[in-house]
Formats: C-alpha cells, structure tokens, sequence
C-alpha cells in the first residue's frame, strides 16, 4: 500500500489521502510533493523523505506531506519512528479528518508497541472511513 499521490501501488485504492491538495498549499509545495510521491512509490523513501521535507518547509501547515513524511521515515527504520510519530500527530493536528493517516499512525503505533494506542487509531480509522478500515484488516 502506498500513501500519497494519484495513482496507488499495493492494496489500498486510497492513496491520495481522500484529499485534494488545496490552492492554499502553493504551487511550489505541491510541485515538490508530487516529486516526492513519485519517490515514495518507487520505494525510493529516503529521497521522498527530502523532497516531502522541503514541501513542509515551504508550506508548514501542508497536511499530506507531514502524512507522507511520516511514512517515509516509519519505512527507513525504528531509529525514525519518534519523528515518524511526531509527524502523523502534526498532519492530524491539521487535518483531522484524512483517515489514512490515522491508518499509517497505527500501524506505526503496532511496530512500536502500543497497542492499545494502535486500536484507538484504528477505532478512528472506522469513524472515519469504514471501507479503508475493512481494507486494513484484511
């Protein structure tokens, strides 16, 4: 499964969030996310990591690519689950209503241990989208 842009890799048919990157988030944020996107899905996480990192510099408040921050890092490692973390609660701050990544958080959640924690974000996963939640559990 893959989190982000138009055109999903693996089981999940929802990659692009259930979001459309709005006007708000500026031309040269989405540009660099989209890039990033690409990367993600040729599993190319440390690069994708980069250019999603810049997306937020020029646009901190751009949801998606704290989501997909996220899971580039939760991909490269336990030594980057922490900042993973840190970015999934940041794209919920922001927009709390983009189910996946409630989907990616408890996942990540589960790697780490917690969960309890885990099963909260799946539960909101459900609230959320009932349809990504069935496609999560099997």
């Amino acid at each position: 499964m893959g989190p982000g842009g138009s055109s999903g890799t693996g089981g999940s048919s929802s990659s692009t969030g259930g979001s459309v990157l709005q006007p708000e988030v500026g031309i040269s944020a989405i540009q660099v996310y989209n890039q990033g996107v690409d990367l993600m899905h040729a599993k190319k996480f440390a690069a994708a990591r980069v250019e999603f990192e810049q997306a937020i510099q020029a646009n901190p408040r751009f949801a998606e690519a704290h989501k997909n921050l996220g899971f580039t890092l939760s991909q490269q490692g336990p030594q980057n689950y922490s900042r993973a973390l840190e970015h999934y609660n940041k794209a919920i701050q922001l927009k709390p209503k983009m189910a996946e990544t409630y989907e990616y958080r408890a996942m990540l959640l589960s790697r780490m241990g917690r969960e309890a924690d885990a099963e909260k974000d799946l539960a909101t996963l459900k609230k959320l989208n009932s349809k990504l939640a069935g496609e999560r559990r099997t």
